[in-house]
C-alpha cells in the first residue's frame, strides 16, 4: 500500500518489505454535494534510503517520484473523474515530522507546526511538530462541472482535462553580483518568446511563482520532490496548462507591495499595509484593465534587504532567517495580437481565508468549513433575487503559510493580515500554520467588500453573517 510510508513512520518500520510506490492521490474526503474542493497528489518512495528503512537512516538518500510523475497521476485521476474541472494548481510542501526515536513520518492532515529552531528539510508534491524534511506535492483546486460542461458533442463520450506544465528557470547573470540571476521580467520575456514560438500547446490555467530549494552552488532540479530545508532558494515560473490548441496568450505578472505606514527602529517593529490593502489595490488595477484575463494570485514572501529596499523582481535569496515582506502577486494572460482584445467584464477582487481554529484542527476540517461557507454563500446569492449586476464568481484559491508567536484564534486572524515578517523562523515565532485563501470577483456593486478570515471552529449555521459574500 502506498500509504504505508505516508500515514505511518517512514523510518520506523524496520521489517517492512519495500516495494516501489506510485504517487498517492488523496481524494478520500470528496462528497457528491461538493461544488468546490481540492485534492493532493503526493509522491511515493521509489528507492529506499541507503541501508533501508531504519532509525537513523539518511532521509536524503531516499528517492521519490518525480514531479512529472505527479502530473501523470493527476491526469489518470481526471480521466476517471471527468465531472471535475481544474481551475488552479499549486506546488505545495508537505512536511515530515520528527519522532522521539529519531524516526519521521508525513503529516498530510496537520495544519499547525511548532517551530523549535531545528528546521532542516522538506517533500514537494502536487505540506513541521519539529520540522525536518518535506515532500513536494501537487494540489489541484477543482470545481464540479454542471450540465453540458461535463460532456463534448458526442453525448456518450465524457471529456476530461489533460494537464501539462513547463518550468522557466532564471539564467545566471554574471554581470550582477548581487542578484546572481536574471530578474523576473527577463524570465517572463523568455516564457512569452516560447509561447510566440508555438511551444506551449494548450490553455494556461496557472502561472505559479515557486521558491525552489537550491544546493550550495545555487543549482536546482525542478523534477526533485524531496528537499532538505534550504539555505538557498531560486525562484522559478511554473506554468500549468490544459493540453489543447497552440497557446495564443502571453503571460504577465503584476506585484502589489505593502506601503510602509510607520518607520520602525531598533526597538520598534515597522508597520506596513495589510494583505487586504494590497488586494484592494489589485482589485482597482484589475478593474482598470478588463482586457487582462486573471489566472491566479499569490501571497508571496520576499526577503528584504532593508526597510526602504524591496525588490520583488529578484529571483534568488538565501534562506531562511531574516526579515520578509508579504506581497500580493497577480498573474494574468493577454492576447498575442493586440487587435484580439475583446470587451471583458471588469474584475473586482476580494478573498476569504479559512484558518484552523486550534492546534488540533485538520486539513479536512478547514476544507469542510470552506465548502460549507461557499455553499451557504451560493444559496444566499441564488435566493436574493438581485439581478442588478453580474453575480460573484469564484476565481481561484491558494494555500497560505502563516507564522505566529502564539497559536490563538485572535493572533491567527491578525497574522493573516500582517505583511511584515520579522525573523520568521527564529525567536519571534513559535508556530507555522496552514490556511486556504479563496479569491472571488464580487462585481462592481460589491467592490468595497473587504477580505475576511473564517476559522474552522465557526459554525456556519450559528453565524450566518460569516456566510455573506457581499
Amino acid at each position: 500500500m502506498a500509504f504505508r510510508y505516508v500515514g505511518h513512520l517512514l523510518f520506523h518500520d524496520r521489517n517492512a518489505t519495500f516495494r516501489p510506490e506510485e504517487p498517492i492521490v488523496v481524494d478520500k474526503y470528496l462528497s457528491a454535494e461538493d461544488k468546490f474542493t481540492f485534492i493532493d497528489v503526493i509522491p511515493g518512495v521509489i528507492r529506499p534510503p541507503t541501508g533501508g528503512f531504519h532509525v537513523g537512516a539518511k532521509r536524503t538518500s531516499a528517492v521519490y517520484n518525480s514531479f512529472s510523475s505527479l502530473i501523470e497521476s493527476a491526469n489518470e485521476w481526471l480521466l476517471k473523474n471527468n465531472e471535475w474541472e481544474v481551475i488552479n494548481l499549486e506546488t505545495v510542501l508537505l512536511f515530515f515530522k520528527a519522532t522521539e526515536n529519531s524516526g519521521c513520518h508525513l503529516v498530510p492532515e496537520d495544519t499547525c507546526f511548532p517551530l523549535d529552531g531545528e528546521v532542516h528539510s522538506s517533500i514537494m508534491g502536487l505540506r513541521k511538530v519539529k520540522l525536518t524534511s518535506s515532500d513536494e506535492k501537487n494540489r489541484m483546486w477543482l470545481k464540479r462541472r454542471e450540465g453540458e460542461e461535463a460532456r463534448d458533442s458526442d453525448e456518450s463520450k465524457p471529456i476530461s482535462q489533460t494537464l501539462k506544465y513547463v518550468d522557466f528557470i532564471p539564467q545566471t547573470d554574471d554581470d550582477d553580483d548581487k542578484s546572481r540571476f536574471e530578474k523576473l521580467d527577463a524570465v517572463v520575456d523568455r516564457a512569452n518568446k516560447s509561447i510566440k514560438d508555438g511551444r506551449l500547446d494548450g490553455k494556461i490555467i496557472t502561472i505559479e511563482t515557486l521558491n525552489f530549494p537550491a544546493n550550495a552552488e545555487w543549482q536546482i532540479d525542478p523534477e526533485l520532490t524531496l528537499h532538505i530545508f534550504p539555505t538557498k532558494c531560486v525562484s522559478i515560473i511554473r506554468i500549468f496548462y490544459e493540453k489543447g490548441e497552440i497557446c495564443k496568450d502571453l503571460i504577465g505578472i503584476e506585484d502589489f507591495v505593502p506601503k510602509r505606514i510607520s518607520g520602525g527602529g531598533f526597538f520598534k517593529k515597522p508597520e506596513f499595509q495589510t494583505v487586504s490593502d494590497c488586494i484592494q489595490r489589485a482589485s482597482e488595477w484589475l478593474s482598470d484593465n478588463p482586457n487582462y484575463d486573471f489566472k491566479n494570485a499569490q501571497c508571496l514572501e520576499v526577503k528584504m534587504k532593508s526597510l526602504s529596499v524591496i525588490d520583488t523582481k529578484i529571483m534568488s535569496h538565501s534562506a531562511d532567517r531574516g526579515d520578509y515582506i508579504r506581497i500580493f502577486r497577480v498573474a494574468y494572460t493577454k492576447p498575442i495580437a493586440q487587435n484580439e482584445f475583446g470587451a471583458s467584464r471588469p474584475i473586482f477582487l476580494t478573498s476569504v481565508i479559512f484558518t484552523p481554529g486550534d492546534q488540533e484542527a485538520t486539513i479536512y476540517e478547514i476544507k469542510r468549513k470552506m465548502q460549507e461557507w461557499i455553499s451557504a454563500a451560493t444559496r444566499e446569492i441564488n435566493s436574493s433575487g438581485d439581478q442588478t449586476g453580474p453575480r460573484p464568481q469564484l476565481l481561484s484559491a491558494e494555500t497560505v503559510e502563516i507564522f505566529t508567536k502564539e497559536f490563538t484564534e485572535e493572533e491567527i486572524k491578525a497574522e493573516t493580515e500582517n505583511t511584515f515578517q520579522f525573523n520568521r523562523i527564529g525567536t519571534m515565532n513559535s508556530f507555522l500554520f496552514v490556511a486556504f485563501r479563496v479569491y472571488f470577483d464580487v462585481g462592481f456593486l460589491c467592490r468595497k467588500y473587504r477580505s475576511k478570515s473564517i476559522s474552522s471552529t465557526i459554525s456556519t449555521h450559528k453565524h450566518n453573517t460569516n456566510c455573506k459574500l457581499m
